[in-house]
Protein backbone atom coordinates (compact mmCIF):
# COMPACT_ATOMS: atom_id res chain seq x y z
CA UNK A 1 0.00 0.00 0.00
CA UNK A 2 1.47 3.43 -1.17
CA UNK A 3 0.19 7.05 0.62
CA UNK A 4 1.79 9.87 0.10
CA UNK A 5 1.33 12.04 3.00
CA UNK A 6 2.92 15.64 2.90
CA UNK A 7 3.94 15.48 -0.78
CA UNK A 8 6.19 12.54 0.65
CA UNK A 9 6.07 8.61 -0.32
CA UNK A 10 5.07 6.18 2.24
CA UNK A 11 5.08 1.89 1.12
CA UNK A 12 3.46 0.00 3.97
CA UNK A 13 4.38 -3.88 2.96
CA UNK A 14 1.35 -6.36 3.44
CA UNK A 15 0.95 -7.63 6.95
CA UNK A 16 2.42 -10.98 7.62
CA UNK A 17 -0.32 -13.54 9.13
CA UNK A 18 0.25 -17.05 10.61
CA UNK A 19 -2.02 -19.20 12.58
CA UNK A 20 -0.86 -22.29 14.17
CA UNK A 21 2.37 -21.41 12.42
CA UNK A 22 1.18 -21.36 9.33
CA UNK A 23 1.41 -18.78 6.80
CA UNK A 24 -2.20 -17.38 5.92
CA UNK A 25 -2.12 -15.07 2.66
CA UNK A 26 -2.61 -11.46 3.65
CA UNK A 27 -3.30 -8.17 1.78
CA UNK A 28 -4.53 -4.22 2.14
CA UNK A 29 -7.97 -3.27 0.52
CA UNK A 30 -9.03 0.37 -0.44
CA UNK A 31 -12.14 1.08 1.45
CA UNK A 32 -12.87 4.81 -0.36
CA UNK A 33 -11.61 7.80 1.40
CA UNK A 34 -8.88 7.85 3.33
CA UNK A 35 -9.78 4.09 4.68
CA UNK A 36 -7.75 0.99 4.05
CA UNK A 37 -8.75 -2.23 5.47
CA UNK A 38 -7.08 -5.66 5.58
CA UNK A 39 -8.01 -8.75 3.22
CA UNK A 40 -7.64 -12.58 4.92
CA UNK A 41 -7.71 -15.51 2.87
CA UNK A 42 -8.56 -18.91 3.73
CA UNK A 43 -8.36 -19.47 7.98
CA UNK A 44 -10.17 -21.56 10.57
CA UNK A 45 -12.32 -19.07 12.64
CA UNK A 46 -12.35 -21.13 15.53
CA UNK A 47 -8.70 -20.19 16.47
CA UNK A 48 -6.48 -17.78 16.93
CA UNK A 49 -5.13 -15.68 13.93
CA UNK A 50 -2.35 -13.44 14.47
CA UNK A 51 -1.75 -10.49 12.16
CA UNK A 52 1.50 -8.57 11.91
CA UNK A 53 2.60 -5.61 10.44
CA UNK A 54 5.78 -5.58 8.36
CA UNK A 55 8.11 -3.52 9.96
CA UNK A 56 11.51 -2.43 7.84
CA UNK A 57 13.33 -0.08 10.16
CA UNK A 58 12.65 0.57 13.59
CA UNK A 59 15.22 3.50 15.85
CA UNK A 60 15.50 4.39 19.22
CA UNK A 61 16.11 7.69 20.41
CA UNK A 62 17.15 8.55 24.37
CA UNK A 63 19.53 7.95 26.88
CA UNK A 64 20.17 6.65 31.10
CA UNK A 65 17.14 8.87 31.89
CA UNK A 66 13.55 9.22 31.10
CA UNK A 67 12.66 10.27 27.70
CA UNK A 68 9.48 10.99 25.86
CA UNK A 69 8.64 11.90 22.18
CA UNK A 70 5.53 14.29 22.18
CA UNK A 71 4.86 15.01 18.19
CA UNK A 72 6.97 13.85 15.44
CA UNK A 73 6.77 15.52 11.82
CA UNK A 74 8.72 15.37 8.50
CA UNK A 75 12.35 17.13 9.44
CA UNK A 76 11.44 17.19 13.46
CA UNK A 77 10.83 15.56 16.80
CA UNK A 78 9.73 16.90 19.97
CA UNK A 79 9.48 15.61 23.06
CA UNK A 80 11.49 16.45 27.08
CA UNK A 81 14.41 14.11 28.39
CA UNK A 82 16.11 13.71 31.30
CA UNK A 83 18.76 12.28 29.36
CA UNK A 84 22.13 14.06 30.25
CA UNK A 85 23.77 12.17 27.39
CA UNK A 86 20.93 12.50 24.99
CA UNK A 87 22.52 11.67 21.35
CA UNK A 88 23.41 14.54 18.89
CA UNK A 89 23.14 17.76 20.62
CA UNK A 90 24.59 20.71 19.79
CA UNK A 91 23.53 23.51 22.09
CA UNK A 92 21.62 23.55 25.29
CA UNK A 93 22.75 22.96 28.90
CA UNK A 94 21.25 20.31 30.39
CA UNK A 95 18.77 20.19 34.08
CA UNK A 96 15.82 18.35 35.42
CA UNK A 97 13.44 17.27 32.66
CA UNK A 98 14.06 19.73 29.15
CA UNK A 99 12.23 19.95 25.79
CA UNK A 100 14.12 18.50 22.89
CA UNK A 101 14.07 19.21 19.18
CA UNK A 102 15.45 17.21 16.75
CA UNK A 103 16.18 17.48 13.17
CA UNK A 104 16.11 14.12 11.29
CA UNK A 105 18.19 15.67 8.43
CA UNK A 106 21.13 16.35 9.95
CA UNK A 107 20.83 14.38 13.79
CA UNK A 108 21.00 17.43 15.44
CA UNK A 109 19.20 18.17 18.70
CA UNK A 110 18.64 21.24 20.73
CA UNK A 111 17.78 21.14 24.16
CA UNK A 112 16.05 23.96 25.88
CA UNK A 113 15.06 24.16 29.67
CA UNK A 114 16.29 26.17 32.65
CA UNK A 115 17.59 24.82 36.31
CA UNK A 116 13.67 23.48 36.95
CA UNK A 117 11.39 21.07 34.72
CA UNK A 118 9.92 21.82 31.67
CA UNK A 119 6.29 19.98 30.60
CA UNK A 120 5.22 20.12 26.66
CA UNK A 121 1.65 20.05 26.59
CA UNK A 122 1.11 21.43 22.78
CA UNK A 123 2.70 21.32 19.46
CA UNK A 124 1.88 22.98 16.02
CA UNK A 125 3.28 21.96 13.23
CA UNK A 126 1.76 24.02 10.01
CA UNK A 127 3.35 21.82 7.18
CA UNK A 128 5.03 24.60 5.74
CA UNK A 129 7.19 27.09 7.28
CA UNK A 130 5.49 30.25 8.84
CA UNK A 131 6.18 33.76 10.19
CA UNK A 132 10.14 34.51 9.50
CA UNK A 133 11.12 30.93 8.85
CA UNK A 134 10.11 29.29 11.60
CA UNK A 135 8.54 25.43 10.99
CA UNK A 136 6.85 24.72 14.56
CA UNK A 137 5.86 25.91 17.96
CA UNK A 138 5.67 24.41 21.39
CA UNK A 139 3.50 25.09 24.35
CA UNK A 140 4.12 24.46 27.98
CA UNK A 141 4.76 25.35 31.35
CA UNK A 142 7.84 25.65 33.53
CA UNK A 143 9.43 25.98 37.43
CA UNK A 144 12.77 27.48 35.71
CA UNK A 145 13.37 31.07 36.33
CA UNK A 146 16.20 30.80 34.15
CA UNK A 147 15.16 29.60 30.69
CA UNK A 148 17.20 30.70 27.56
CA UNK A 149 14.70 33.66 26.56
CA UNK A 150 15.92 35.50 23.25
CA UNK A 151 13.29 37.58 21.62
CA UNK A 152 14.44 39.14 18.92
CA UNK A 153 13.01 41.44 16.32
CA UNK A 154 12.51 38.16 13.98
CA UNK A 155 11.26 36.74 16.45
CA UNK A 156 6.80 36.01 15.73
CA UNK A 157 6.28 37.42 19.37
CA UNK A 158 8.78 39.87 19.66
CA UNK A 159 8.49 42.51 22.47
CA UNK A 160 6.65 39.52 24.52
CA UNK A 161 7.99 37.94 28.11
CA UNK A 162 11.71 37.41 28.71
CA UNK A 163 11.34 36.90 32.47
CA UNK A 164 9.80 34.76 35.05
CA UNK A 165 6.69 35.88 36.03
CA UNK A 166 5.87 34.15 39.63
CA UNK A 167 3.93 31.70 41.15
CA UNK A 168 4.84 28.00 40.84
CA UNK A 169 4.93 27.95 37.08
CA UNK A 170 4.75 30.04 34.28
CA UNK A 171 3.55 29.13 30.81
CA UNK A 172 6.19 28.76 28.11
CA UNK A 173 6.36 28.77 23.91
CA UNK A 174 9.11 27.87 21.97
CA UNK A 175 9.23 28.72 18.24
CA UNK A 176 11.11 26.31 16.09
CA UNK A 177 13.47 27.82 13.51
CA UNK A 178 14.57 25.58 10.17
CA UNK A 179 18.18 25.92 10.97
CA UNK A 180 17.34 24.88 14.91
CA UNK A 181 19.48 28.08 15.77
CA UNK A 182 18.68 29.07 18.41
CA UNK A 183 14.82 28.24 18.76
CA UNK A 184 12.53 31.45 20.26
CA UNK A 185 11.89 31.14 23.75
CA UNK A 186 9.49 33.32 25.72
CA UNK A 187 7.75 32.71 29.26
CA UNK A 188 3.64 33.26 29.52
CA UNK A 189 2.17 34.37 32.50
CA UNK A 190 1.75 36.62 35.67
CA UNK A 191 2.51 36.22 39.43
CA UNK A 192 0.30 33.54 39.99
CA UNK A 193 0.51 29.94 38.83
CA UNK A 194 0.27 29.92 34.66
CA UNK A 195 0.29 26.86 31.77
CA UNK A 196 0.07 26.93 28.39
CA UNK A 197 -2.35 24.26 27.61
CA UNK A 198 -2.79 24.51 23.54
CA UNK A 199 -1.10 26.13 20.81
CA UNK A 200 -1.69 26.47 17.29
CA UNK A 201 -0.67 28.36 13.70
CA UNK A 202 -3.76 30.25 12.20
CA UNK A 203 -4.43 30.27 8.49
CA UNK A 204 -0.33 29.32 8.45
CA UNK A 205 1.40 32.28 10.19
CA UNK A 206 -0.32 33.74 12.74
CA UNK A 207 0.77 31.87 16.41
CA UNK A 208 -1.53 31.70 19.20
CA UNK A 209 -1.55 30.06 22.97
CA UNK A 210 -4.19 29.16 25.11
CA UNK A 211 -4.01 27.81 28.96
CA UNK A 212 -4.98 28.40 32.25
CA UNK A 213 -3.62 31.27 34.98
CA UNK A 214 -4.51 32.39 38.30
CA UNK A 215 -2.48 35.61 37.64
CA UNK A 216 -4.39 38.98 38.69
CA UNK A 217 -1.48 40.77 36.43
CA UNK A 218 -1.24 38.64 33.54
CA UNK A 219 0.31 40.55 30.55
CA UNK A 220 -1.30 42.36 27.81
CA UNK A 221 -5.14 41.46 28.98
CA UNK A 222 -7.28 43.13 26.39
CA UNK A 223 -10.44 45.72 27.41
CA UNK A 224 -11.10 43.62 30.66
CA UNK A 225 -9.87 43.89 33.88
CA UNK A 226 -8.87 40.22 35.35
CA UNK A 227 -10.51 40.44 38.50
CA UNK A 228 -14.01 40.39 36.86
CA UNK A 229 -13.26 37.17 36.16
CA UNK A 230 -13.05 35.94 40.30
CA UNK A 231 -9.60 35.62 39.93
CA UNK A 232 -7.59 34.37 43.63
CA UNK A 233 -8.72 32.01 45.88
CA UNK A 234 -12.15 30.57 47.95
CA UNK A 235 -10.69 28.54 50.83
CA UNK A 236 -8.41 26.09 49.49
CA UNK A 237 -10.10 26.50 46.10
CA UNK A 238 -8.25 27.88 43.37
CA UNK A 239 -9.67 29.58 40.54
CA UNK A 240 -8.55 29.68 36.79
CA UNK A 241 -9.33 31.97 33.74
CA UNK A 242 -8.71 30.18 30.75
CA UNK A 243 -6.54 32.47 28.42
CA UNK A 244 -6.47 32.93 24.57
CA UNK A 245 -3.49 35.11 23.23
CA UNK A 246 -3.29 36.47 19.60
CA UNK A 247 0.09 37.06 18.43
CA UNK A 248 -0.97 39.18 15.82
CA UNK A 249 -2.62 41.69 17.89
CA UNK A 250 -0.84 40.98 21.21
CA UNK A 251 -3.83 41.14 23.22
CA UNK A 252 -4.64 38.22 25.84
CA UNK A 253 -8.97 37.56 26.39
CA UNK A 254 -9.97 36.36 29.33
CA UNK A 255 -12.03 33.45 28.64
CA UNK A 256 -13.88 31.56 31.44
CA UNK A 257 -13.78 30.95 35.21
CA UNK A 258 -13.50 27.05 36.14
CA UNK A 259 -12.30 25.44 39.96
CA UNK A 260 -9.16 23.77 40.40
CA UNK A 261 -8.92 21.44 43.78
Amino acid sequence: MVSTPDGGTLVQRRPASRQLGNAVATSYELLGGNEAGVRVGGYDRTRKLVVDPVIESLTLMGGAGNDQIFAAWPGYIVGTTESPEFPGVIAGPHLGADVFIHATATGNTVIVGGSGNEVVTSVATPGVSFGRGYVGMIGGYTDSRDLPTNLTYNSPMSGRQTQYGGGATDGFTIFIPENLSPPVVTYVGGSGDDRVTACGIVAGQWPMVAGTTTSTDFPNVSGIAMERFNLGRIGTVNILTVFIWAARTEWTFPWRSRRRA
